[in-house]
């Protein structure tokens, strides 16, 4: 992972369940911090797009929660960044059609 600052973060992983379209589920280790969490996404339909509900549990304690929680939802935190992906494939595929 590519930080703001310049520091390169190295995060692995294993997949624990893949039910395409509409749950993965998947372990997240922060070698940063030595700490393993595990992250669960479920799909839904909902309208034209899709919903998605994000859950990260097995923290050691709240701050190194909220931290995560920050990456997640700050300020150019991953969400808005997918937001912007999404909104771009959005755009383009209107496009062409």
């Amino acid at each position: 992972m590519n930080m703001a600052d310049g520091r390169n973060i190295e995060i692995s992983g294993v997949y624990r369940e893949v039910r395409r379209p509409t749950r993965l589920v998947f372990t997240w280790f922060a070698h940063y911090n030595d700490r393993e969490t595990l992250i669960t996404l479920n799909f839904r339909p909902d309208g034209n797009g899709t919903l998605m509900t994000f859950h990260q549990e097995g923290f050691g304690d709240a701050q190194l929660r909220d931290g995560y929680g920050g990456g997640w939802n700050g300020p150019n935190g991953s969400f808005e960044k997918l937001d912007a992906i999404l909104a771009r494939e959005s755009g383009a595929a209107a496009s062409r059609a």
